[in-house]
């Protein structure tokens, strides 16, 4: 993907005051991770958001709370 589209994707975030993510149909942990730390870095900066996935993903892994100290 060029840098262009990387900066466009960063400039319009930016921006946001609500933002939609979705992942791709059938999510596997990599795609609900990518998915979930944006929605996360983003509702720290006070964006609202809202995650979806197309259909429940499967055995995906369980981790701790990120409010949890390791």
């Amino acid at each position: 993907m060029p840098a262009e589209a990387y900066d466009e994707a960063a400039r319009v975030l930016s921006g946001a005051e609500e933002v939609a993510l979705v992942c791709h149909v059938n999510p596997d942990a990599d795609a609900m991770g990518s998915m979930l730390g944006l929605a996360t870095f983003l509702a720290h900066r006070g964006t609202r958001v809202a995650a979806a996935s197309p259909n429940p993903p499967d055995d995906l892994p369980r981790c701790r709370s990120s409010r949890r100290s390791w």
